[in-house]
This record gives structure tokens, sequence and C-alpha cells, in this order.
């Protein structure tokens, strides 16, 4: 008999008066004493059903869901930026360019490690966790949220691109993003992706992303009782979510997909989820 389906809640964005005169921003390096390093807040939602994918795992697809799982070893047990970027990201492109099922230009942006393990993502206090050190660990993210706006993903073109952007930007353009746990199977703090055809316009909440070295833009968002939430129960190292951060088509049912963690067995022998994602830019012709 399968497990009941886990009832957990979400981290949303709060609006207030404030966010009428001025943008939601969060900001990622020190700042002066006085200046807030966001200026919005973050409640939770309602009690949310996350369904089970594990019993029909093949059904999802990027086009119609904004995310699906594919299947691929790890390969490697190295996580230093040179390991990661010499060895394991080309293993991404291969599978890709399978999923996908097209010629395509792929370029990785950023990448990024994560745990649930306090020990390797507590720092010493006042200090600031600095994006571009690959070595840092992240907590898992308890926010709903869309890594990449739709202005940002073109800036995104822009930036990585150069001379390319113009030609490129008459392609499609998607941005997605590789997650897959590096000790498996997960049970503490699984990701959770929300089917972005569920996901109305209006619930978007753009916000401004500020590094050391560059700003961004992400989405937030707001609660909605129609958003549908998926998960992959004991997801190991050998499975890999695929989850857009951006289409330029116009044709496909979900052209992002909003995710978030929630907590799972967070039992004393319940390992620590400790997990990589990586974020590429890829162009095709249709």
């Amino acid at each position: 008999m399968a497990a009941p389906n886990p009832v957990t809640t979400f981290l949303y964005f709060k609006w207030e008066p404030l966010h009428e005169r001025e943008k939601p921003y969060v900001i990622y390096m020190d700042v002066p004493d006085g200046v807030p390093s966001r200026n919005f807040t973050l409640e939770p939602g309602p009690p949310e059903t996350v369904h089970d994918i594990r019993p029909h795992v093949d059904d999802f697809t990027l086009d119609r869901h904004g995310f699906e799982i594919r299947r691929q070893p790890l390969g490697i047990d190295d996580f230093s930026p040179q390991a990661v970027e010499s060895k394991y990201l080309p293993t991404l492109e291969t599978l890709l360019r399978e999923a996908l099922g097209a010629e395509c230009r792929i370029v990785w942006f950023d990448w990024r490690l994560r745990s649930g393990n306090k020990s390797k993502t507590d720092l010493p206090a006042g200090t600031k966790v600095e994006l571009e050190d690959r070595l840092v660990y992240l907590t898992p993210v308890r926010a709903a949220h869309v890594d990449q706006s739709r202005q940002a993903a073109v800036q995104r073109v822009y930036h990585h691109m150069g001379a390319d952007a113009e030609a490129l930007l008459k392609k499609r353009v998607r941005i997605i993003n590789l997650w897959r746990p590096i000790r498996g199977p997960v049970e503490s703090y699984p990701l959770a992706y929300c089917d972005g055809s569920t996901v109305p316009p209006d619930r978007l909440v753009s916000m401004d992303v500020v590094r050391s070295t560059y700003v961004g833009e992400s989405y937030n968002l707001l609660p909605h009782e129609g958003y549908r939430w998926h998960y992959l129960s004991g997801q190991t190292r050998d499975e890999v979510v695929l989850m857009k951060m951006y289409d330029s088509s116009e044709d496909v049912e979900a052209w992002c997909c909003p995710h978030a963690s929630f907590p799972g067995d967070e039992g004393p022998t319940a390992a620590m989820r400790e997990s990589i994602e990586a974020r590429a830019l890829v162009f095709t012709e249709s």
C-alpha cells in the first residue's frame, strides 16, 4: 500500500502597502548599518498536499508541467569547482540533449550545493553568504519561488552571450535547473515542484536579487488555491529533476516551475539532505 501524500505548508510572499512604492529586494552582500538586507516578509500558506509522482514518474514533461524526471548515474563524489565544471556539467549536457531531443546550444551560468546539515551551512554571526563562493553550502529554500523572472532571463542572455545575444533571442530560449541529491535517497527536506500550468501570472511577484557581482530578478509566489505540488519520494542520486525557470515559447502549457523544499522525515535517524543544482541557458530552433 502506497504511503499517503504528505500535507505541508510552504512559505509565500506577504504583500504589504510598502510594495506599492518599493520593489521587493534581497541583498546577498554587506550593507550599510540601518539598511535592511530585504524589504519583505514570508509567511506560511494554507496546508497543501504534495503529490508523490513515484508511481507515474514518466507522465510529467517540461512543456506540460514545467518539470520532468530523468535518470543518469551521478558519476562523481568530488564536488570541488574543478570536478563539477570539468566532469559533472558535461554529463548533464548529454542528459539535456536527450531530454530535449533537439540540436541545442547549452551555456552553464550557475551551480550550487545545498545541505540540511547545519554544521555545513551555519556561518559565524554577522557573516553574509557570498553566492560567488562555490564551496559554500546553502540551506534548502522553504519559500515558493522561480529562479528567474521573464525579464531576468532575457537579461541573462545579454549578460552571458555578448555579441551573440540578439541572434540567440530570436530562437527558443529556455533556462533549465537540473537538481539531484548527492546523498540519497532523500529523506529530509525533499524538493517540491509546482505544476507550472497551475500558476496564474498574477501570483508571481518580481524581486530584485542583489549580489556583489550581479543584480538579477526572481519571482516569489503569492498563495493560490489552484497550485498543484509534486515531489519524488525517496529520490536517489541517479534521479535528476529538470525544472524550467523560463521558456520563450508561447506554445507550451507551462513556461516555468516554482519550487520549494518542505519537511520530510526529520526524525533522529533521517539522513540530512545534500544536493546539487545547475542552471543552464538552452537555445534551440523550436
